[in-house]
């Protein structure tokens, strides 16, 4: 082979080399590899740590979430106090421990915004797992939280025991009303209470707060908030009788008239003193001269009261006639005869007193005009032109009495209206108009009438049950009687309004839940008296609606005072006993009428709260309450913290970020 082909054959073999490498791709992979080894583990390396981070902030967020959500819920009102940002920093510690996931730097503030809520701020530094080999360590993540609490719609009427055992401190020692006593803790509680839930209801939400405050009545006139009436006139009877007396107008009266004989003359002998004359002429006696009877008569001036005429009288009347001297010398009088005869007047007196169920006008007393009648405890002086049996009104306002007697106003506390006297209340019986709480008076038997304490007189002792007493005696009215400050209808409140009300509260009278249950479901209602102001609100949503119920004590009835319902003691109203009705028995009625009430506020859709002050808690609490509703307070901070709860429990506490 020569030289030219040798080199043909190589040039040959080259351009077969260079093709089948240029069709073989084996190698490229390798090389493609090696390229793009490096970018793709850049790429790794950021998913696998940005996955890290976004899980470590979902974290971090919860964490932040629960703090201020802690925060809020421990807020007392709207101060966040020490108490609420250590509650805040535990919760986000307990979800997002020190250490959590290698991260360093872990941070959370929590704060109060200026509307009262909590907002806070997390941050911390999660270390790069992969990425430190491009020069990436680490990353700082930063959260924000916010929580508020909030409420819809929401009323609440607050149901208060002003009894006279809430004037002591929580250990029942005499704080007469100071410093200390129940009656001032229960102030600063409502308020806190207001002020939880005024912050936390939202602009265009709706907060109605009203007040029943009870003792041995409750006050249904005028609502010191509005300054307007809280019944209707008509809601409230026209007539009423009460437990009262009239007197007995019956003894004629005889107006004396006395006519004058002629002057005589009687000379006393001789020597007879001057100051001796002047005795003789006043028929009185001195030595030597002894008259019987001495002296001159009195004529008889006043009209004279008694069953039949009086006597004529028939007197001699003497006057000296000698006029002053010196010496001793006679002396001159004269005298004459008077007769004195009675002719009947036309006027009439007291005689006695009949105790017993007297008819009364009360329309007049309702309307809120001063009534006068006679309500002194003694036997009136005056006279009438008839004769008859007055009542303690028309005594004193009949034409042409002449008997005084004092002003009386209603003052707004309300007897309740027609009953059934059970011992339980499984079902409210027909008739029992006092346990019916909705029902719109149409008749005297489903009316309240007015509490008229002035007219309440006890015949208990002699005069027995359904017996009239007649007598002399002037017997005292009953002393037991308490009207409390007025309550206030559902209503959105200034805080101003709420402090003022509170305050004017006063503790006094004998403790009847059932009284304040009745009227706080009434007031309450949905389906009721006041069912067109309490249906709806303004903006269309539904209506939360919460009694809570604070009281200091135990049910204590006695039949010996003047209550709603009436003088049990001779009105029986509760008991429908024959005999006098024991404080034992009715306490345990009046526990059933209160449970009865209790189970009315949940029928119409109310949740009920109760809180026993400075004491246990009784069953009639615990079985009254809603299930888990039930709470204690042995003192004025345990109180407020109570109130504080339920103001938590009613509003709604959420995240806002």
């Amino acid at each position: 082979m020569n030289e030219r082909d040798s080199m043909t054959v190589g040039v040959s073999s080259a351009k077969g080399l260079i093709s089948r490498l240029r069709s073989n791709t084996a190698g490229n992979t390798l090389m493609l590899v090696a390229g793009a080894i490096i970018p793709l583990t850049a790429m790794i390396g950021s998913g696998v740590d940005m996955g890290r981070a976004y899980l470590v902030k979902s974290r971090l967020q919860q964490a932040c979430d629960a703090g201020v959500l802690a925060g809020r819920k421990y807020m007392s009102g709207t101060t966040f106090d020490s108490t609420a940002d250590a509650r805040a920093r535990a919760f986000f510690s307990n979800n997002f421990p020190s250490g959590s996931f290698g991260t360093t730097n872990i941070t959370f503030t929590p704060a109060r915004t200026n509307d009262g809520q909590v907002t806070g701020t997390a941050t911390a530094r999660v270390p790069m797992a992969v990425m430190q080999i491009f020069g990436n360590t680490q990353i700082d993540l930063n959260v924000q939280c916010d929580a508020r609490l909030e409420v819809a719609n929401t009323d609440v009427m607050l149901v208060l025991d002003v009894t006279g055992s809430m004037a002591d401190c929580p250990d029942d020692s005499n704080c007469g009303s100071g410093p200390g006593s129940k009656i001032v803790g229960l102030r600063a509680a409502v308020l806190s209470f207001y002020d939880t839930v005024s912050a936390a209801t939202s602009a265009n939400a709706r907060f109605r707060v009203g007040f029943v405050p009870y003792s041995s009545a409750v006050n249904m006139g005028i609502d010191p908030l509005t300054d307007t009436n809280i019944l209707q006139s008509g809601w409230l009877v026209d007539n009423w009788t009460y437990q009262s007396r009239v007197a007995n107008m019956t003894l004629d009266g005889w107006t004396p008239t006395t006519t004058y004989g002629s002057w005589s003359n009687q000379t006393y002998g001789s020597n007879i003193s001057n100051s001796n004359c002047t005795k003789y002429g006043n028929n009185t006696s001195f030595s030597g001269f002894n008259p019987n009877p001495s002296g001159n008569p009195t004529v008889p001036t006043n009209d004279v009261f008694q069953e039949g005429q009086p006597a004529n009288v028939v007197q001699t009347f003497y006057e000296r006639v000698t006029a002053s001297y010196s010496g001793k010398k006679s002396c001159t009088r004269r005298y004459r005869t008077a007769t004195t005869t009675y002719a009947q007047n036309g006027r009439f007196g007291f005689a006695n007193w009949d105790y017993k169920p007297v008819a009364y006008n009360v329309g007049n007393y309702k309307a809120g005009n001063v009534v006068t009648a006679y309500t002194l405890n003694s036997a009136p002086s005056g006279t009438v032109t008839t004769e008859g049996s007055y009542n303690m009104v028309d005594l004193v306002n009949s034409a042409g009495s002449t008997v005084t007697g004092t002003s009386t106003s209603f003052e707004g506390c309300v007897e309740e209206r027609d009953t059934v006297a059970q011992s339980t209340y499984t079902t409210i019986p027909s008739g029992a108009w006092d346990l019916d709480v909705n029902t719109i008076p149409s008749s005297d038997g489903t009316r309240w009438r007015p509490m008229w304490s002035e007219l309440i007189y006890d015949r208990s002792s002699g005069g027995g049950y359904n017996n009239e007493l007649n007598t002399n005696t002037n017997r005292s009215p009953t002393g037991s009687y308490w009207c409390p400050a007025p309550s206030s209808k559902l209503a959105v409140r200034t805080r101003t309004d709420v402090e003022d009300y509170v305050n004017s509260l006063v503790a006094t009278g004998n403790t009847f839940h059932d009284l304040g249950m009745a009227w706080g479901v009434r007031l309450l209602s949905p389906n009721g008296l006041f069912a067109s102001e309490n249906t709806t609100a303004p903006n269309g949503r539904p209506i939360s609606r919460h009694i809570i119920f604070m009281t200091d004590g135990m049910i204590n009835t006695p039949p010996s005072m003047y209550s709603s319902h009436g003088y049990e003691e001779s009105d029986r109203r509760v008991s429908g006993a024959a005999v006098t009705p024991s404080t034992s028995d009715l306490n345990s009625r009046h526990s059933a009428r209160f449970q009865a009430l209790c189970n009315q506020a949940r029928a119409n859709n109310i949740t009920v709260w109760t809180i026993a002050f400075g004491t246990s808690n009784p069953s009639t609490l615990v079985t009254c309450a809603d299930s888990g509703k039930a709470y204690v307070a042995t003192n004025s901070a345990a109180l407020t913290a109570q109130f504080q709860q339920i103001a938590a429990n009613i509003a709604k506490l959420r995240l806002s970020r």
